[in-house]
């Protein structure tokens, strides 16, 4: 019974400080997610861009034929709400801060140390963490996939499969839970939250300038893209058919799975400071 209480009240703790940024993030995400593909329908400048490059001339528009439906389809614009560079920051945001804020700052204060003493076990703390933030996630995806249904039935374009835009949220929330299980091995190689977080998102950084410069270098872009994980987060294809997803899926699952376990197995059987 102690146990269980010592436990609840870890999780009553970790909801509490963690639910407001938990708000302010998954609102973001549902009205980047509807907002995208509004404007795009709706708006008369975006209307008139998205005509304008349809009637480019056909040499232009062969040099732009693998972007063109992307850049100008209501269904490519979909893909890249999901994607976009201000849902990128703010879930990006909430993958790093959840780790770095509950366990390696908890950690560092030596609350964790206190809470690690008593009569609790570590798998119930570090698997009641994985579980409430697992949650958080899959709530934003199911976020990601109503402010799209809103926005298609708003502007009233043509229907988009709706198992093909959960199957995009899945992408997304896999995509993020990379980063939040890359936060988390940081704060256990790392006692210092601050060093963990340098050691996060500086590689997030470069790797994220790294994909967009790749764009433009076809032939380096074939060689390096598969070792940089934004390679894989291919909403816009995945939302026009071009890749069914599951390769990509596949992969951010086993990094996340490699760098969860090593995490989790680290936290169990380290030495109390």
């Amino acid at each position: 019974m102690l146990n269980h209480w010592w436990h609840s009240a870890y999780m009553r703790y970790y909801l509490r400080r963690s639910l407001p940024v938990f708000f302010i993030t998954s609102g973001i995400a549902f009205l980047v997610a509807f907002s995208i593909p509004y404007v795009v329908s709706t708006f008369e400048m975006t209307k008139m861009v998205r005509q304008m490059m349809q009637n480019l001339p056909p040499i232009l528009q062969g040099a732009l034929s693998d972007n063109l439906e992307m850049m100008t389809s209501f269904a490519g614009n979909v893909g890249y709400s999901y994607k976009h560079p201000l849902l990128i920051f703010t879930l990006s945001f909430l993958a790093v801060y959840l780790p770095i804020r509950f366990i390696g700052m908890e950690t560092e204060r030596g609350r964790m140390e206190i809470l690690l003493t008593l009569p609790v076990r570590r798998s119930q703390v570090m698997g009641g963490f994985l579980l409430l933030s697992a949650g958080y996630f899959a709530i934003i995806g199911l976020l990601l996939v109503g402010g799209t249904l809103l926005a298609i039935r708003a502007t009233g374009e043509p229907p988009i499969a709706t198992g093909l835009l959960f199957k995009t949220a899945y992408l997304t929330v896999v995509f993020y839970w990379v980063i939040f299980s890359a936060s988390l091995a940081a704060t256990q190689l790392w006692r210092d939250s601050d060093r963990a977080l340098r050691y996060v998102v500086t590689p997030l950084i470069l790797l994220f300038l790294l994909d967009i410069i790749l764009q433009y270098l076809p032939k380096w872009k074939a060689r390096l893209s598969h070792y940089n994980i934004f390679h894989y987060y291919r909403t816009q294809e995945l939302i026009l058919q071009r890749t069914d997803g599951w390769h990509e899926m596949t992969v951010l699952a086993l990094i996340s799975i490699a760098l969860l376990s090593w995490s989790y197995y680290h936290f169990i059987h380290r030495d109390i400071p």
